[in-house]
């Protein structure tokens, strides 16, 4: 009996002493897994070392048939818009390279009509020497003279050159050049009074300025300038 009774102290003193170790202080219940609330467990620090989960793609959700039909009638109209801008830009250049193209022949060639007249005037120049050469008439060949100058004057008339008026017209120095001044009582200050050489005017642009001689008033005369000069004794017994 004696030695049953130690045995069983000895067991119990063993297992206190167990449940001591395991709880690290004495007046501390044992830790058991089964007394452990599992949120606290879940809210609790972590071990850092184990990797977070990382969380998983949100679910998308696929485009309905209509939605789908708006976006391709979109995509079809960019496509248009685009063709359209490709080809007018296309067509505004070519716009662009055959206006340059026109406007260097019209400056080559736009004086095309008015050459042909000019050569004209100068065969009939040629035939009017030759006829001159042969019969050596001048009359005629003055007459013929003139008719060609009225001839040229009307193909000048046609292309927009026009003499500009010049004798018993004021001085206008945009059209007119005054060479030389002349007094005149009899007109007023201004006045053209001969041409020296011809101007022309193209269309309301003058194209040669006409070279003129003008009036001018006459200077006064010094006073006493005018007074007779004094008889002499010889003069005088003449009379």
């Amino acid at each position: 009996m004696s030695h049953h009774k130690k045995d069983h102290n000895h067991k119990s003193e063993h297992k206190n002493n167990h449940e001591k170790n395991a709880s690290g202080f004495p007046d501390q219940p044992p830790i058991s897994p089964w007394t452990q609330d599992p949120k606290a467990s879940e809210s609790g620090p972590k071990d850092p070392a184990v990797p977070a989960t990382a969380p998983g793609p949100e679910a998308t959700e696929l485009p309905d048939a209509a939605a789908l039909a708006e976006l391709k009638k979109k995509a079809a109209e960019r496509d248009e818009y685009l063709d359209l801008l490709q080809r007018t830009r296309a067509e505004y250049l070519n716009y662009i390279k055959r206006a340059q193209k026109d406007r260097a022949d019209t400056v080559k060639y736009g004086v095309q009509e008015f050459a042909a007249k000019v050569v004209t005037v100068m065969d009939d120049f040629a035939r009017a020497i030759a006829s001159a050469e042969k019969t050596k008439d001048f009359e005629k060949f003055f007459e013929g003279l003139k008719l060609i100058e009225t001839q040229f004057q009307k193909g000048l008339s046609e292309a927009g050159i026009t003499p500009i008026e010049t004798v018993g017209k004021p001085f206008d120095p945009a059209m007119h050049e005054a060479l030389m001044q002349e007094e005149k009582a009899d007109v007023p200050e201004g006045t053209v009074l001969e041409e020296l050489q011809r101007g022309f005017m193209l269309a309301d642009r003058v194209l040669q300025a006409a070279k003129v001689k003008v009036s001018r008033k006459p200077e006064k005369k010094a006073a006493g300038a005018a007074e007779q000069k004094p008889e002499t004794p010889k003069e005088e017994e003449k009379k």
